[in-house]
């Protein structure tokens, strides 16, 4: 058996907003404020006289992670496109921040400073002699006054955040290869111990920004057949010309791996991988009762020899499985 019901499982709600994450944020503004008075007794509170790290880094480390949750999630619900845009638009917010920052900041040194003092201990000498070469290098970020470059870092870790997510998203169905999971039928998600086939493909490609994947393998061949990129396979040979198209990253169907009455009768599915170099082997992954690797039996969530299936060797067809085809992930893109 490898493959469950049509019943489309629970996805759990992102609840709400961890204010932890808020408190400690906070806790480390205020503690970077204390870091930067001079001569200032409460500074001997704060964590770099302790530890290894100073409270500017504990912010960014806090921010980063809340940038996870938040994209993420962003990510699951709403796809690429809206996570993209989403962070495109609060770097554009934290770089608009930057450049009306600088404005009040070289005012407020005119001012107090008179036109002549604290341009070395601000490092707004720069701006005060050649204002125009200085503001063209703040606005390319090559250059911020004293303790205002946490805000130009941001601008460019928010940049790299969405291909920053997509590596740390793209190795995650080999990551669960990793988990010891096992064949568990009925389960889309690696905390049940086990997932199977469809449940596997379901997981990973919600967690990859496609709501829009059905729940069992034969509703996601629909999925595949409705947006056009299907490919039938009838030949029983593995070096087919059917197979010219197949690329790393489709999905690949079966029917008759076990007895079941659904229309379309596609009872298994898996990822395919590519050709392995060291044997020129393709290969695939995903969730199994039993299918082998390199000529050793597996089971669960693993990386298995992509094989067409034998012959069928029984009177009753739909007990034998048969290769029906691959097709492109709709809303893919390609490269």
């Amino acid at each position: 058996m490898t493959d469950t019901k049509s019943s489309e499982l629970p996805i759990e709600s992102e609840g709400r907003r961890d204010l932890r994450l808020d408190a400690f944020r906070g806790l480390a503004l205020w503690f970077t404020f204390l870091d930067h008075v001079p001569n200032n007794a409460l500074a001997w509170l704060t964590i770099r006289n302790y530890g290894f790290s100073d409270a500017s880094e504990v912010f960014v480390f806090i921010s980063g992670y809340t940038c996870m949750i938040a994209y993420g999630g962003a990510l699951r619900e709403q796809g690429w496109p809206t996570t993209i845009a989403r962070a495109m638009r609060r770097g554009w917010e934290i770089y608009a921040a930057f450049l009306l920052l600088l404005l009040a900041y070289f005012a407020l040194v005119w001012l107090v400073g008179g036109g002549s003092n604290y341009r070395d201990e601000t490092n707004t000498g720069s701006f005060f002699q050649d204002p125009g070469a200085t503001l063209a290098h703040a606005m390319v970020m090559q250059y911020a006054p004293a303790n205002t470059d946490i805000l130009p870092t941001f601008v460019l870790l928010h940049l790299a955040f969405p291909p920053l997510l997509w590596l740390l998203m793209c190795n995650a169905g080999l990551a669960l290869t990793r988990e010891n999971l096992g064949y568990t039928y009925g389960s889309a998600d690696p905390a049940n111990g086990g997932m199977d086939c469809s449940g596997f493909i379901y997981y990973i490609l919600k967690q990859n920004g496609f709501p829009d994947v059905p729940r069992d393998s034969s509703q996601q061949y629909v999925w595949v057949r409705k947006a056009g990129n299907f490919y039938a396979v009838l030949s029983r040979k593995e070096d087919s010309f059917e197979f010219d198209d197949l690329k790393p990253g489709d999905l690949l169907f079966w029917r008759g791996t076990y007895n079941i009455d659904r229309d379309p009768p596609i009872t298994h599915t898996m990822i395919y991988l590519g050709r392995e170099k060291r044997t020129n082997k393709r290969v695939m992954v995903g969730s199994s009762d039993g299918r082998t690797y390199d000529g050793k039996q597996r089971w669960g969530v693993s990386v298995f020899d992509f094989k067409m299936p034998p012959p069928p060797n029984s009177g009753d067809a739909k007990i034998s499985p048969v290769f029906v085809g691959y097709g492109r992930i709709p809303g893919l893109v390609e490269e």
